[in-house]
């Protein structure tokens, strides 16, 4: 504090957090004459503000009266309020600008993607004309061969061996998704409007696939597998639904489509939302009780919904907490109709070959990133949606507590680490896997698991699953690194995010 500047004696000093100033030959300024700075804000009160007499010999008369201080404290309190205030709108904006920019970029991607694919498309329409064409034409030219030699009796091995390809031809454009049909009948609509032409590169896909070598291979993979069987059976009868033109049914499959994807479109992280969403399907069952058609139609269509939520810009693709919800509505399906599984194994393994796992194995790198449908011009967006239909999985293992099918998968993926297989995606599957079922295994398999947890962080700590000259694979595995270093200090592992619902919406607003 300033010492006085005029004769007399020393006046007493109070702390300001006693609400006075100094008792001395000073008058007060009250807070009415304190300017306001522009902006709303109140100019701090930093030392003590008086005015000096110029009278040498004024008595101290003045008492301390503690109201006549209380704006300070106010003063303070609104100078503190007003300047974190633009920090706290700042960062809410922050917040929201980058939300934007990923739904953006990813609407951008998706956009791309969906052009790429068009263009695919027509050039698959195109090259599946000529290859009509030529079959026509080879087709007319083994006729007439026939006619100029007479009986079939007579007819060349070379006819027969070009009549037999040209069947095997027949067979094979027959079946196809409908896309193009040999018969005589059909030359005239050999290309069908509605994107159903037959794609030459998803044949050639398969093929390389089913010739391809993969790992693991077990019991476990096996039963897998034969979930194909059950599938393609379920397939023929929804594709037989959906292709009834019958006006009554055509209704019949709008309105579920519809009441389904409202359903699973407003699926939040709350116990109540779940039990509404799991009585929607039940309603729909009890409706349409009679209709075996309806139940498939409903399966399928509840899957293909859930699995397009780990699509580049929605649910599970930008919030990760979105997959346990999704799950307890895939295990309501799966309790309510035992078919469910396998439609779900079949139908998902097509999207993320992860969640088996299978992992291919070949020497050559060109080859295992055709297998796994990899590309480095969008790395990030494949690793984004492989993560997320493996969190979902993940997610259904643990809470239809499929501990066996826990267990698999983490020693077949370990076990195929150490083969010639695709190792970009492997930081991330494992740390997405760990992150979504670790603690479950731990409590369950105690022991055992914490062999597994070290054997797979001296893997890590000599950069197993490390790669180079990948910026999305470098990311996952510092993670994957964090997630061990954690584990070896607390010797535990955390429940998962999401995991614990709230049950009801204001429970979890509440938290946020």
């Amino acid at each position: 504090m300033a010492r006085e500047s005029f004769g007399g004696r020393r006046g007493v000093s109070l702390g300001l957090n006693e609400k006075v100033f100094r008792a001395n030959r000073s008058i007060v300024v009250p807070s009415s004459n304190l300017p306001e700075a522009k902006g709303g804000f109140t100019m701090p009160v930093e030392h003590e503000i008086m005015l000096k007499s110029h009278v040498p010999h004024m008595q101290d008369n003045w008492q301390p009266t503690w109201s006549t201080f209380d704006h300070i404290e106010a003063a303070i309190e609104r100078s503190i309020h007003c300047s974190t205030q633009p920090y706290v709108s700042i960062l809410d904006d922050a917040l929201g600008e980058v939300a934007k920019l990923e739904k953006q970029r990813a609407a951008k991607e998706l956009k791309k993607q969906m052009e790429a694919k068009a263009l695919q498309e027509e050039l698959d329409r195109k090259l599946a004309a000529q290859k009509l064409a030529e079959m026509n034409k080879t087709q007319s030219g083994v006729t007439s061969k026939l006619q100029v030699g007479g009986s079939k009796s007579q007819s060349h091995p070379e006819t027969e061996s070009a009549s037999s390809h040209t069947a095997a031809l027949n067979v094979s454009f027959q079946a196809t998704n409908g896309g193009f049909r040999t018969a005589a009948a059909d030359n005239k609509s050999a290309v069908k409007a509605g994107s159903t032409a037959s794609n030459f590169e998803t044949d050639r896909y398969t093929i390389m696939v089913a010739q391809a070598d993969y790992l693991p291979r077990n019991a476990y993979t096996q039963q897998i597998d034969s979930y194909e069987a059950e599938y393609e059976q379920r397939k023929v009868e929804y594709d037989d639904f959906v292709q009834n033109a019958d006006p009554a049914t055509k209704q019949v499959r709008l309105d579920i489509a519809k009441t389904i994807n409202r359903t699973v479109n407003t699926l939040a992280s709350t116990q109540k939302q779940v039990d509404h969403s799991y009585t929607t399907l039940v309603n729909i069952g009890n409706q349409y009780a009679n209709e075996s058609r309806v139940a498939t139609f409903v399966i399928f269509r509840v899957i293909e919904a859930v699995l397009d939520c780990c699509e580049p810009g929605c649910q599970m693709y930008l919030n990760p907490k979105a997959a346990w919800p999704s799950a307890h509505l895939i295990r309501g399906l799966m309790a309510m109709k035992p078919e469910c599984r396998a439609i779900y194994y079949a139908m998902i393994k097509k999207r993320c070959p992860y969640v088996i796992p299978r992992l291919y194995q070949d020497s050559n790198a060109s080859n295992l990133e055709a297998l796994h449908q990899y590309s480095k011009d969008n790395s990030g967006t494949y690793f984004k949606r492989q993560m997320a239909l493996l969190r979902l999985h993940m997610a259904v293992l643990v809470v239809t507590k499929d501990l066996e099918g826990l267990w698999a998968w983490f020693a077949g993926f370990i076990n195929a680490s150490f083969k010639p297989v695709f190792k970009l995606p492997l930081s991330g599957v494992l740390i997405t896997a760990m992150s979504a079922a670790g603690h479950f295994c731990l409590e369950s398999y105690k022991e055992q698991f914490k062999k597994m947890l070290t054997l797979c962080g001296e893997m890590v700590k000599k950069g197993h699953f490390k790669v180079q000259n990948c910026d999305a694979a470098d990311m996952y595995h510092e993670q994957l690194s964090h997630f061990f270093e954690e584990y070896r200090k607390k010797r535990t592992l955390e429940k998962p995010e999401g995991f614990d619902m709230k049950r009801q919406e204001q429970d979890l607003r509440r938290d946020i």
